[in-house]
């Protein structure tokens, strides 16, 4: 089964069709492998849409977990797949370059007392990449 095969039954398996825009979301997220901001999605998405379209299937996608809602310090909301691993990110200070991060602290428990449960959470590391050095 082909990559477009394969998220198209990703799609109707989540309860969605499969439209032209929703297949070249996840393929682009999927192929990018980075949390990417609307502006550049729409600069890089293989098919017509708008960005009120665009928008409308990143909320519907991330709602149903096949994409992953990321809010950098930076502002802009971006977005990445969701089957990629868990992960956190280095972002230049500079060049706004995004690297992932494969370290967590998941199982540490929470230092506030009031707190029982933690549902998500968000690490995010700043710095310098070796270009803008």
């Amino acid at each position: 089964m082909d990559k477009k095969e394969r998220i198209k039954k990703q799609l109707r398996q989540a309860g969605f069709k499969a439209t032209p825009a929703r297949v070249a979301l996840l393929a682009l997220l999927e192929e990018r492998a980075k949390p990417l901001e609307v502006s550049v999605i729409m600069g890089q998405i293989k098919v017509e849409a708008d960005q009120a379209t665009v928008y409308r299937a990143l909320r519907l996608l991330a709602q149903a977990g096949l994409v992953r809602r990321v809010q950098m310090q930076a502002g802009a909301a971006h977005y990445e797949f969701a089957a990629l691993p868990h992960h956190h990110h280095l972002i230049c200070e500079k060049c706004g370059l995004v690297e992932d991060v494969m370290v967590c602290c998941d199982n540490q428990r929470p230092l506030v007392a009031s707190f029982s449960q933690v549902t998500n959470h968000n690490l995010e590391y700043s710095g310098i990449c070796n270009d803008c050095v």
